[in-house]
């Protein structure tokens, strides 16, 4: 995570690269659309299906960055 401080604000730039943990193929996350399907889980992890046949799970860690996992 890299971050900003302007004044009383601080902003932070979130990694949104996501790698297959078999491929190592690279998806981006810049419409948020996973990042909105992991917050909408209790479980706070969601599934995604690589190009290469991998199904893997993604999850955010405490510094926002993707972490995947099978």
């Amino acid at each position: 995570m890299i971050g900003v401080l302007i004044g009383d604000m601080f902003i932070d730039f979130t990694n949104t690269e996501i790698l297959c943990p078999d491929c190592k193929k690279d998806y981006r996350d810049k419409a948020e659309q996973v990042t909105n399907r992991i917050n909408k889980n209790k479980s706070w992890v969601t599934k995604l299906n690589c190009e290469c046949g991998t199904r893997f799970s993604i999850t955010v860690d405490m510094q926002g960055d993707f972490q995947t996992f099978k």
